[in-house]
């Protein structure tokens, strides 16, 4: 593999484009629809109300200080944290080192 100079925001890119097509070539590529994409804001705040019913459903009461505002942080967990991987733009610099071993 060739390595190319260029910015580090664009060497990213490139990096992740190129993950990105080897995972599809395979067959591993996790698949997400572009489609009627929502912000943020609004994706947490539906996951909230999702989460609301789940712990609903467990019969936790919400209204107890250690259960009040869980949903919220479940909600910006799954999209900051667990599946925030997923989006290519959130791709890490990759750094290369020699192994002196």
């Amino acid at each position: 593999m060739v390595r190319q100079k260029c910015s580090g925001i664009r060497r990213s890119y490139l990096e992740a484009t190129l993950v990105q097509e080897a995972l599809t070539l395979k067959g591993l590529e996790t698949p997400l629809r572009k489609t009627d994409v929502l912000r943020k804001d609004k994706r947490s705040e539906l996951i909230a109300g999702y989460m609301t019913k789940v712990m609903e459903l467990l019969q936790l009461d919400l209204t107890d200080d250690s259960l009040r505002g869980t949903p919220g942080r479940i909600a910006d967990m799954f999209i900051n944290e667990v599946f925030s991987g997923l989006d290519y733009a959130n791709f890490p610099k990759i750094t290369l080192m020699e192994n002196k071993m």
